[in-house]
């Protein structure tokens, strides 16, 4: 048959099975609507994230902070670097209308800070952009002149155009081009090249006032603060994709009786079965695929169209989408390949769904089958869990999962063999007969139970128990912020307040060019005065103690330490030159307990004023340590301006977010995610695959109707085959439990709720096809 044969065919396969042409298109279209639309929302808002870093850098790959006078010198000479200041302003219209937003200004005119979205970008001092969320609130239009008061004092400028946040819609930020003065003083410096490839810069940039990163290594840190939502899509497209994958096959095969009439009579047409069945498989292909393409279509053009809307839920202003072409690719190669693995399976339809008597041997050969499986299943279980717990996890613990899986697959054929036990023989052969298509459904759904509630309880096992024995590195619900200057920091605290926080604790960090100052325990300097050393690697190792650094408090406070630095009142005191790994000198200081400190907080605070400070040469500059206490306790969308503010006033220091999800928390979701997945695909396959078999049965259970069976014993009837996928499901429970658990070892920390929910749902899932077993069928012909 050439091509237009192939193509009348498909018109007359959709003309005569309209219902199951609406239901392939249809079901196309949601597979892929769903999963390229979750996609594309997880992937343009990733994508806003980015775009949003790389606008405040203004598009170079490099940054530089530093408050070292010789070195600011040099960068205002250097070629290719161009300075940023952050600061605190506010602006006030012609009709008196005033708001507060965050002043960048800069001397490069070419310096691309912000997304514009309206206008042009200023190119002559008293000139700037405004954020368009500013700008739409007050009604400023472009060209209009505003007055802008900052710390250098009140003068009007003109806006020529508006930009965007696209991470954050709520921003307010107003940016500038200034002239470039003794008093315009840059404590940030973008560029495209690395400052450590610039001439006479390497040296300075050495010292501890100056931080350097690169927008990759920003762009990272930006991912590891990622907000929720964002931590949350990661893998529901996926998820979405392999459900929507198992109903397609699910309903391919439910629907495989009808189109083997068709079949048929291709067949009787003088085509051979072979090519039958492939020119069916590829109408239903072409069918499927016209469904995704409709569906991708009308997903996309509805996210464009609202696509300001959508992102406003996220707390973003998304510019474009960011559509996955390879996610779509993939649907299409997942549908190819379901729906050439379907043709067999709809092939071999009528053997599925038979429900004749077999013969005893192929019986007992069944029966046999399942009992070597499932010993040889039972025996790498339990010796894979044996290794396990011997330490040996890496050569033999894989073969727990293989194991299990046999394990389950056997017992749920050998329920199947057992269903028909005490009924007498008429009822045993045609128990066998409904019994023999629902054996491979039941162990297939309780294969999946049982690996997706094993993997996620000890998965759940695991993240409690290493949760447990790791300590805190922050305070908990807090936010640090490692370095950032004076002058960040005044904008910082003004932000912060403004989203509702009021706990802020903020260390001055010593200067550090000629020497380190790090505080550790008692035992430490016990350890280093015995071994008469100056080299504390050996006592680290010995005593197992911490180091921290030491930060400058007010004038007038007490010395105060981390709790777990302290032993009797004291702490160790341990000075390196710089650059050095010996120390030039030991000592103790008593100090106060101050939980808070240490982890990503100072370990030791001395008075700036104090005697240790003059003592150890520890001289303030305006770089702080931020901590923000009642972080945990704004909105989501405010913790994610925060990070975002956190990024641009200091984009050189480290970020620690007690609030983020930690790994331990994502490995739960994860695991929590792969309990709902295997409990959605073992209750659809069942669901779906049962209710296949009831309409294939529905002769024999019509016969049994009307032969006059008595309720009683229908009620037997429908229990017993039930029983097939229930008991296969439930006994799920404890061989999922006993796998996490490697027998017993595992007794420390809980493995969560949701792993029952794969077993549980299909054994309620099973009951319910029991139920339906027993409605009367209609009269039929077949």
């Amino acid at each position: 048959m050439r091509t237009g044969g192939t193509v009348r065919l498909g018109w007359a396969f959709a003309r005569r099975r309209l219902a199951s042409t609406f239901a392939l298109v249809l079901l196309g279209a949601l597979l892929a609507g769903t999963v390229i639309g979750l996609a594309t929302v997880r992937d343009s808002a990733a994508r806003a994230i980015e775009d949003s870093l790389r606008a405040d850098l203004g598009g170079r790959t490099h940054v530089l902070e530093t408050s070292d006078p010789k070195l600011i010198e040099l960068l205002r000479k250097a070629d290719g670097v161009s300075p940023v200041v952050d600061d605190l302003g506010n602006l006030t219209t012609d009709d008196g209308l005033a708001a507060t937003v965050m002043l960048r200004t800069t001397t490069d005119p070419a310096l691309e800070l912000g997304v514009l979205t309206e206008g042009a970008r200023p190119a002559n001092p008293g000139e700037l952009l405004l954020s368009e969320s500013v700008a739409r609130s007050l009604g400023i239009q472009i060209g209009e002149s505003i007055t802008m008061e900052s710390a250098e004092g009140q003068k009007s400028v003109k806006v020529t155009g508006y930009v965007v946040d696209t991470a954050d819609v709520g921003n307010r930020t107003a940016i500038g081009v200034v002239n470039d003065s003794p008093a315009f003083i840059s404590h940030r410096w973008l560029s495209n090249t690395s400052f450590f490839d610039m001439p006479d810069l390497a040296p300075l940039i050495d010292s501890a006032e100056s931080h350097y990163a690169s927008t990759r290594s920003l762009l990272e840190s930006a991912e590891s603060q990622s907000p929720p939502f964002l931590s949350a899509l990661r893998f529901v497209p996926a998820g979405a994709g392999i459900l929507a994958v198992i109903v397609l096959a699910a309903v391919l095969t439910a629907m495989g009786r009808g189109w083997r009439r068709d079949a048929d009579a291709l067949v009787a047409a003088g085509m051979s079965p072979r090519t039958a069945w492939r020119r069916l498989a590829g109408t239903i292909l072409v069918l499927v695929l016209i469904g995704e393409l409709l569906g991708t279509v009308a997903v996309l053009a509805v996210m464009h169209g609202g696509r300001s809307v959508i992102s406003g839920w996220l707390a973003q202003h998304w510019v474009r989408l960011d559509v996955p072409w390879s996610t779509f690719g993939l649907v299409l190669a997942a549908t190819a390949v379901v729906d050439l693995a379907a043709v067999p399976a709809l092939r071999r339809v009528p053997v599925l769904a038979s429900w004749a008597g077999r013969r005893a041997a192929p019986r007992r050969r069944s029966a046999y089958a399942a009992v070597a499986v499932g010993t040889l299943g039972a025996m790498s279980w339990v010796f894979g869990m044996w290794a396990v717990d011997r330490n040996g996890g890496e050569v033999f613990g894989v073969l727990v999962i293989p194991g299990v899986a046999m394990v389950t697959g056997a017992i749920a054929f050998l329920i199947a063999h057992a269903a028909a036990a005490g009924l007498r023989p008429a009822g045993t052969s045609l128990l066998r007969g409904l019994v023999a298509a629902l054996r491979p459904v039941a162990a297939a759904a309780a294969v999946i139970a049982v690996l997706s509630s094993s993997w996620a309880a000890a998965t759940v096992h695991q993240a409690n128990q290493s949760e447990a024995l790791d300590s805190p590195e922050q305070p908990a619900g807090s936010f640090v912020v490692s370095e950032m200057a004076d002058e960040g920091l005044a904008s910082f605290r003004e932000l912060y307040a403004e989203r509702g926080g009021t706990e802020v604790l903020s260390f001055r960090l010593p200067l550090e060019a000629e020497r380190l100052l790090r505080v550790t325990t008692t035992d430490m300097v016990t350890c280093m005065a015995d071994e008469a050393t100056k080299d504390p690697s050996g006592c680290f190792e010995r005593t197992l103690a911490d180091d921290g650094i030491a930060a400058l408090g007010p004038p007038g406070s007490p010395v105060r330490a981390a709790p777990e630095m302290l032993t009797g009142g004291k702490a160790g005191l341990l000075l390196y030159p710089r650059g050095s790994g010996t120390t030039s000198r030991t000592a103790t200081v008593a100090a106060e307990p101050d939980p808070p400190l240490g982890g990503y907080l100072p370990g030791l605070v001395l008075p700036a004023d104090g005697p240790l400070a003059r003592e150890f040469g520890l001289f303030p500059t305006d770089r702080h340590v931020v901590a923000l206490l009642d972080f945990h306790t704004l909105r989501p969308e405010d913790q994610f301006f925060i990070r975002s503010a956190a990024l641009r006033l200091a984009p050189a220091a480290a970020l620690a977010d007690g609030t983020d999800p930690s790994a331990y928390d994502r490995q739960r979701t994860i695991a929590n995610a792969a309990s709902m997945l295997g409990a959605a695909a073992a209750l659809i396959l069942l669901l779906i695959g049962g209710t296949a078999l009831l309409i294939a049965h529905r002769l024999p259970r019509r016969i049994v109707v009307d032969i006059g069976a008595s309720s009683r014993a229908r009620w037997g009837l429908a229990a017993r085959w039930a029983a097939v996928p229930a008991l296969s499901l439930a006994v799920t429970l404890p061989l999922a439990i006993a796998t996490a658990s490697y027998g017993g070892r595992a007794t420390d920390g809980g493995y969560g709720a949701l792993w029952i929910l794969p077993g549980t749902l299909g054994a309620l899932a099973a009951i319910a096809l029991g139920l339906a077993f027993l409605r009367v069928p209609p009269h039929t012909r077949d």
